[in-house]
């Protein structure tokens, strides 16, 4: 996290704030997070997500790269700190089995703050490092305008996490009275990181590029040990545990364009399909329920989880201090497969049976449309308000074996409001953004007879809360010298 050296124009009391938000960082969990992608910048987050026409902030490598070349000459970086705060419930989560086979079925609710993951940008201008009078191929790499500029980023494009720890139930029915202990898993991340690029054909034309190295990581876990005593006191233990793990690693470009005419700007970018380069894949099941022979089953196999291809449109008018965009995006459809060879154990008496079971889960993609709208308005010449709005249907298709290994069926509708303040070549940004998320989820089912799969639904609300900053090449210039200044030492006297 790079803390901007703000100006004098920029309120102590947001200073205040930022400075408080680094020194949190350290110890922010992770907690659960509402379903949807992951905010990526500070403006494109407190403007609804926008940002495919008139980006300029660490977003911009990953919604339309081209848009990087509205990021100031002078700036160096970008660093953005999100907070949230979520109350979630997910419908007939905890399910136990009891005496007699039937399931006690109840919702599960789950509320706390957590620090979400967090994006960092670095911005070069090829004008500073390649003069103006150069020839041949640095000529041409510099452009017309000088106005080439690179960009190195990391960033975590999504995330999911439900847990339960240690869950315990004491349950009475009129067969039997039954205890258990539960818990429960599950996490599905991608994160990004690489280099990016936008050249300034002319000045109202500009096209880039991102190449991105993915690391997609899913895991899924449920635990439960049962004890149930009968009436007529015969015991019925049984335990169950039912844990995958997967992991991925594929390449991705998006490509971007921007045209300029007047006050307006179009902004135009795709992200291509996937290059697979690596995985694994893990599997352990292990249950043993009442009189039946405990089993356990483990093997590795093949995980594929490409990013979907999306393609976005945005357009947006931009007037001194002030500015409004409207973006869509289509995600296309896509499939992540899970396959593993299980070989199973299982032993009943003095007589032990292996036998080999292939599990595969593939989850299915569909076509969604997003849309996002967004605008900010200068109060003054150093401070601004910021407010938008999304919509983030889902783009995935549930089923009964999933196993945890795809993201949550999810769709986001979100408000955002905030302030910028702006002053010698930094800037920060403070804001919240309030949303109602609403997902379905594979999950396991155990029984006394054995291992199921069902779908629950889950419904969370979440406030975040924005903290980015940016600081400028000047900015860094200035603090240098008063340095020197400091450290110089004072004249003797005469």
């Amino acid at each position: 996290m790079t803390v901007p050296c703000l100006a004098s124009k920029v309120p102590n009391w947001l200073v205040a704030l930022w400075v408080l938000a680094c020194v949190l960082s350290s110890r922010a969990g992770s907690g659960q997070t509402n379903p949807g992608a992951m905010p990526l910048g500070g403006r494109s987050t407190l403007m609804g997500g926008t940002g495919v026409a008139l980006g300029r902030d660490g977003a911009s490598p990953f919604l339309n790269p081209a848009t990087m070349g509205r990021i100031g000459d002078t700036r160096l970086a970008f660093s953005v700190r999100f907070y949230r705060y979520t109350q979630s419930t997910v419908d007939n989560l905890v399910r136990i089995p009891t005496g007699g086979g039937e399931l006690h079925v109840e919702d599960y609710e789950q509320e706390g703050i957590s620090g979400a993951p967090s994006s960092f940008c670095a911005f070069v201008t090829l004008s500073g490092l390649i003069p103006e009078e150069a020839s041949g191929l640095l000529r041409v790499v510099r452009g017309t305008s000088g106005r080439t500029k690179l960009g190195l980023c990391g960033a975590t494009l999504e995330r999911d996490e439900l847990g339960i720890s240690a869950e315990h139930r004491r349950l009475v029915t009129s067969q039997a009275t039954t205890a258990a202990n539960l818990d429960f898993d599950r996490a599905w991340a991608r994160s990004v990181f690489g280099p990016s690029v936008s050249y300034q054909i002319s000045d109202t034309l500009t096209v880039g590029a991102s190449m991105h190295v993915v690391s997609t990581d899913a895991h899924d876990r449920y635990g439960l040990a049962v004890l149930s005593e009968s009436l007529d006191g015969e015991d019925r233990p049984a335990v169950f545990l039912d844990e995958t793990r997967a992991s991925s690693r594929d390449g991705v470009t998006t490509l971007g364009v921007t045209y300029a005419w007047r006050a307006l700007t179009a902004g135009f970018s795709m992200r291509l399909p996937s290059i697979h380069f690596s995985d694994s894949a893990r599997m352990t099941r292990f249950e043993q329920a009442g009189t039946n022979a405990p089993s356990l089953r483990a093997g590795s196999g093949s995980y594929e989880a490409p990013l979907p291809v999306v393609m976005s449109l945005g357009t947006g008018v931009d007037w001194p201090g002030s500015s409004v965009e409207f973006d869509v995006s289509t995600i296309l459809g896509g499939l992540v497969a899970f396959e593993t060879d299980l070989d199973e154990l299982t032993y009943s008496g003095d007589a032990s049976t292996v036998r080999s079971r292939n599990v595969r889960s593939t989850v299915g993609g569909r076509s969604a449309v997003a849309f996002r709208a967004g605008g900010e308005w200068a109060v003054s010449p150093s401070l601004s308000v910021l407010a938008g709005a999304r919509y983030e249907p889902s783009r995935v298709t549930p089923s009964r074996d999933s196993y945890g290994v795809a993201p949550a069926d999810a769709s986001v509708l979100g408000t955002s409001l905030g302030i910028g303040s702006y002053g010698r070549g930094s800037e920060l940004l403070v804001g919240t953004e309030l949303s109602y998320g609403w997902s379905r989820l594979g999950m396991t089912v155990p029984t006394l007879e054995g291992f199921g799969r069902y779908v629950a639904r889950q419904h969370s609300w979440s406030a975040l809360l924005v903290l980015s900053g940016s600081v400028g090449l000047s900015s860094v210039k200035q603090t240098w010298r008063n340095f020197k200044e400091l450290r110089r030492p004072a004249p003797s006297p005469r």
